[in-house]
C-alpha cells in the first residue's frame, strides 16, 4: 500500500464547531490508507509512529499503534484550536493526547509489553513517548519554562524489605495548594517491631509553576522546593519525635546548588549539571563527616535516577552505596533499590492508589 501524508490543512478546514467530527474523518483516512503516518507536530512524536509503523512489536503491536494515532490525532486537534485561537480547547485536546501516550507507555511496560522479542526495540519506543510526553506538557503550558499541569500523588502506599525480608510499611496521602504553594503529606509508617511514625512533610514553593515544572524532565531531579519541614511523632515504642528542616538554594539558571539541613547541619553542594538542570555531581559534609561525594545519572528512557555515594572512612577505605530511584510517566515514584557493602538490600515499592492535577 503506498503511503501518503495527510496535510493538517485538512483538519484545520473544518469549521471550529466541528473539530470532534474532523478527528474522527482524520482516523477514519488514517485508517484507510495504513497508520501510522508521520502526522505529529512533536518530531518525538512522530519518529515514534515511524518506528511503531516499520517495526515489530508482537502481540501489542496493534494497541499500541492504535494509542499512538489517537494520540497524533489529539496533538492534530490542539494545533489546529490554537490557530483558530482557543488555548483552552488546545489545552484539553494536549491532555488527552498526554493521558493517551502515558497509557501507550504503561503497555509497553506491562508483562506482555516485556514480549517484546527485541528489548532495545522497547526501550527506544519508551524513550520517544518520554520525550514526546515532555514536549506535549511544554506546549501545553504555553511557556518555554515547562510543561502545563502536573499529575502528583495525592494517596499511596509503600513496602520496604530489607535483604527480601519484609521491614515496613507506609501509608500517605498529600495535598498540593495553589494558594500557599505547599505540598503537605501525612505519612505513617509502622515497621515489623511495631514503631509507628506519624510524620507531616510540608514542601514550600515560590509558586504553583515551580512545582508543576520540577517533572518538566523525568526523572524529575530537578528539585525547585524553596524549603521542607519533616515533623515526626512517634509511639511508646519509638525513640522520641523531631522536627527537621532542609532549606534549598539555587542559581540564576533555577539549578540546585547547596542544601542544608538543620539541625543536624548537613550541608550538601552541588557544582555539575545536565542540560535540563539536573544534579550530576555533589558533596556532603558537615556535622562530623567525614565527608561524602555525590554522582548521578539519569537515564529518561527507563525514567530512574541513580545515585552512587562514596565516603572515604578513616583506616577503613571507600564505602560505596548505590541508589536508583523509578518513576512513573508522571514523574511519581514507583520503586527505589539501595545497596550498600554487606552485602545490604533495600527495596521500596511504592503504589500509587490516588492522583490529582495542577496546573499553571
Amino acid at each position: 500500500m503506498q503511503h501518503r501524508t495527510l496535510g493538517i490543512g485538512r483538519l484545520v478546514a473544518f469549521p471550529r464547531r466541528d473539530l470532534k467530527a474532523a478527528s474522527l474523518v482524520l482516523l477514519g483516512a488514517m485508517a484507510i490508507l495504513g497508520a501510522p503516518y508521520a502526522l505529529a507536530a512533536s518530531p518525538s512524536l512522530a519518529e515514534l509512529q515511524t518506528l511503531v509503523a516499520s517495526a515489530d512489536f508482537g502481540t501489542i503491536g496493534r494497541k499500541l499503534s492504535t494509542l499512538i494515532t489517537l494520540a497524533s490525532a489529539r496533538e492534530l486537534q490542539a494545533a489546529s484550536v490554537t490557530s483558530s485561537g482557543s488555548s483552552k480547547k488546545s489545552r484539553r485536546a494536549l491532555k488527552k493526547a498526554i493521558h493517551i501516550l502515558t497509557k501507550a507507555d504503561r503497555l509497553l511496560a506491562s508483562r506482555r509489553g516485556a514480549r517484546v522479542v527485541d528489548p532495545a526495540l522497547r526501550n527506544q519506543a519508551r524513550a520517544l513517548i518520554a520525550a514526546a510526553l515532555a514536549d506535549l506538557r511544554a506546549r501545553g503550558g504555553g511557556t518555554a519554562g515547562g510543561q502545563g499541569c502536573r499529575t502528583y500523588a495525592t494517596a499511596f502506599t509503600t513496602v520496604t524489605t530489607q535483604n527480601g525480608e519484609p521491614s515496613a510499611t507506609e501509608t500517605g496521602d498529600c495535598a498540593f495548594s495553589t494558594s500557599t504553594h505547599q505540598l503537605t503529606c501525612h505519612r505513617m509508617s509502622t515497621d515489623t517491631d511495631g514503631c509507628v511514625s506519624n510524620r507531616v512533610v510540608v514542601s514550600e514553593y515560590n509558586s504553583t509553576a515551580d512545582f508543576v515544572d520540577e517533572v518538566a524532565s523525568i526523572p524529575p531531579f530537578r528539585i525547585l522546593l524553596t524549603k521542607l519541614t519533616d515533623t515526626t511523632a512517634q509511639s511508646v515504642s519509638c525513640s522520641g519525635s523531631s522536627v527537621s528542616m532542609i532549606v534549598y538554594s539555587y542559581d540564576s539558571q533555577r539549578r540546585l546548588t547547596q542544601l542544608v539541613g538543620s539541625p543536624s547541619g548537613i550541608t550538601f553542594t552541588y557544582s555539575a549539571w545536565d542540560t535540563a538542570g539536573r544534579r550530576l555531581m555533589g558533596t556532603i559534609t558537615g556535622a562530623g563527616s567525614p565527608g561524602t561525594t555525590e554522582a548521578w545519572s539519569y537515564d529518561d528512557a527507563a525514567r530512574t535516577a541513580t545515585l552512587v555515594d562514596t565516603t572515604d572512612i578513616p583506616e577503613v577505605g571507600p564505602f560505596v552505596t548505590t541508589t536508583v530511584q523509578t518513576y512513573d510517566a508522571n514523574g511519581n515514584i514507583v520503586k527505589v533499590v539501595g545497596t550498600a557493602p554487606g552485602p545490604s538490600v533495600v527495596v521500596m515499592d511504592t503504589t500509587t492508589s490516588a492522583t490529582q492535577q495542577v496546573c499553571k
